[in-house]
């Protein structure tokens, strides 16, 4: 048998030599008690007072054990086959998310923006780079001026490379790389 309750607060719990939380829960009517936390490994998320406990008879005796929580507040903008992971703040309001699309889009914080690759955009950088350095080596830095001035009494001008020389560039994108997300 299970039962749903209103969730008041949660609290760490260090008895037994083991790190567990518990869920402070009005079980209706006023009648408070505190319920260990039971989430899939890898999950540490809490909830935040005014959502709603999942509590089902712990076995072998007369307590319940939370299995899991109902957030009434914030509606539902998932279709079949999505899941959208989110944060909330102390009033309850949804902060961050990541939003898993059943079209195989992923979107974080919003869809405002697109995700790059790096090595591609990294390659395309470096080529541009290249052809500058190239440009300011081999055409700029060695260009001549002819003149056809004279100079004092009326001689030739003189035929020389240019006095202004152009620095190859060094810029880098390479620790704009976040290598800990991947994408295709």
């Amino acid at each position: 048998m299970g039962r749903i309750a209103y969730v008041i607060s949660t609290e760490p719990n260090t008895s037994d030599g083991e790190s567990t939380m518990d869920v402070k829960v009005d079980l209706g009517g006023g009648d408070e008690a505190l319920i260990p936390m039971y989430l899939p490994p890898g999950d540490d998320s809490r909830p935040v007072s005014g959502d709603y406990a999942i509590l089902v008879d712990h076995p072998g005796d007369a307590r319940y054990s939370c299995i899991g929580f109902i957030d009434a507040e914030t509606p539902s903008e998932t279709e079949d086959g999505e899941r959208l992971i989110y944060s909330r703040d102390s009033s309850g309001a949804r902060a961050g998310y990541i939003h898993l699309k059943r079209d195989a889009t992923v979107t974080i914080l919003d869809d405002s923006d697109t995700a790059v690759r790096f090595s591609e955009l990294k390659a395309a950088f470096d080529e541009l780079r290249d052809f500058v350095n190239d440009f300011i080596n081999t055409k700029y830095n060695t260009h001549i001026h002819i003149t056809t001035a004279t100079i004092g009494t009326g001689a030739p001008g003189v035929i020389a490379p240019t006095t202004s020389v152009g620095t190859p560039s060094t810029a880098s994108i390479d620790a704009a790389e976040i290598a800990e997300i991947k994408v295709p």
